[in-house]
């Protein structure tokens, strides 16, 4: 799906799949369940009355146990991306962002990261996060949700013993644990070797999975994460992992590949609506109805930073128009040059010629006009 036509049809998926499915989670959070779901257009108010839009709507979500619905107002933009404010017409640009998988190669082998609605969990290049407080090891969650197969068809089934096999490499834990290679390790490819590491250290430093901890990642998979990349449980997550990273050589693994970005538009105000409805489960149970302020989401528009995102529509020029419904707002400029060098998934995909070549590389992107995008925003000729 070419830009234009996702623009077009980014809107509606926001609205008929991300919004019931936040609130759905929502409720369940709640330990209620939503009865009802409705959306009412707003006319425009005057401009004294506080934000002056053209495209407003009014969401009235009814949850069972309690009686007052919760109302706010969320902007919606035309089918030319317009949102009119105080009589301005400015034009809704769309986002580069790090996907459910971010990987970096700061560190040897590599790092990654789940990035979700909210959250973030890190492994580093030892192949270990703390996550609430707990100290976890990647290999021991792998161990954890796949079988013995699964991981031998992942290539991922190493021998643990006690003593040292000669005819093969041994990576040592410890003085009576060694870890039996089927090839030297620099043979290995980049995750396995990370694999091993993480491996390693979880055995050295005698770390557990319980329950609990798993419990505690699957929270973190929001509504938007879950329908994007069909990851619903920890299993799926570690699935969805290894199959990403395992064949991926290192030159590969490196922030600025497409293949570990996204892009969203209307999606980054759902975000904020999800925020802020996890913000208010933490004190639901005190309450007897739930309140938010109604123009908190607007408000959130056009504050920075987030005020980069909108430009003036000049009119009498379609190309800067054009121009603008390709451009990429990103925060990578703060990146290390590394991060941001042009990767060869650029290609088709990312407008090189449009992207200085000097140290500032990767600081001004556009998507080229036949890019390829799914209608959630990951890129399809990576």
């Amino acid at each position: 799906m070419q830009p234009l036509l996702w623009r077009m049809n980014h809107c509606r998926i926001c609205m008929e799949e991300y919004l019931p499915k936040i609130f759905h989670h929502f409720a369940e959070r709640c330990e209620t369940k939503l009865e009802s779901l409705k959306l009412h257009r707003m006319k425009p108010q005057h401009r004294a009355r506080g934000f002056h839009f053209d495209n407003v709507v009014i969401v009235e979500a009814k949850l069972e146990r309690y009686k007052q619905p919760l109302v706010f107002k969320t902007v919606v933009p035309n089918e030319w991306d317009i949102i009119l404010v105080n009589d301005t017409a400015r034009i809704l640009l769309i986002e580069l962002t790090d996907g459910l998988l971010s990987v970096r190669a700061n560190a040897y082998p590599f790092t990654f990261g789940w990035r979700t609605t909210g959250s973030m969990i890190v492994w580093n290049e030892h192949g270990l996060t703390t996550f609430r407080g707990e100290q976890v090891s990647f290999a021991q969650l792998v161990d954890k949700v796949l079988t013995q197969s699964e991981k031998e068809r992942y290539g991922l089934a190493f021998n643990i013993t006690t003593t040292p096999n000669e005819s093969r490499e041994c990576v040592q834990v410890n003085e009576h644990l060694y870890i039996e290679l089927p090839q030297p390790f620099n043979t290995l490819s980049p995750f396995q070797q990370y694999y091993v590491i993480s491996l390693r250290e979880g055995l050295r430093k005698n770390l557990e999975i319980g329950d609990t901890t798993i419990t505690h990642i699957e929270e973190t998979l929001d509504p938007i994460t879950s329908t994007i990349y069909g990851v619903r449980t920890v299993r799926d997550l570690v699935i969805y992992t290894v199959e990403t990273l395992a064949p991926l050589p290192l030159r590969d693994l490196v922030g600025s590949n497409l293949k570990f970005k996204r892009v969203r538009m209307l999606e980054s105000v759902l975000v904020q609506l999800y925020l802020k409805l996890q913000e208010v489960v933490r004190y639901q149970k005190k309450q007897t109805e739930i309140r938010i302020a109604d123009d908190f989401l607007l408000k959130s528009l056009f504050v920075p930073p987030l005020v980069k995102q909108f430009e003036y529509v000049v009119l009498l020029n379609p190309f800067i128009e054009l121009s603008l419904k390709h451009k990429l707002t990103t925060m990578l400029e703060w990146l290390p040059y590394e991060l941001r060098d042009v990767h060869r998934s650029y290609l088709a995909n990312i407008d090189i010629y449009d992207s200085p070549d000097d140290e500032n590389v990767g600081a001004r992107l556009y998507l080229c006009l036949e890019a390829e995008l799914t209608e959630y925003g990951l890129f399809e000729s990576v």
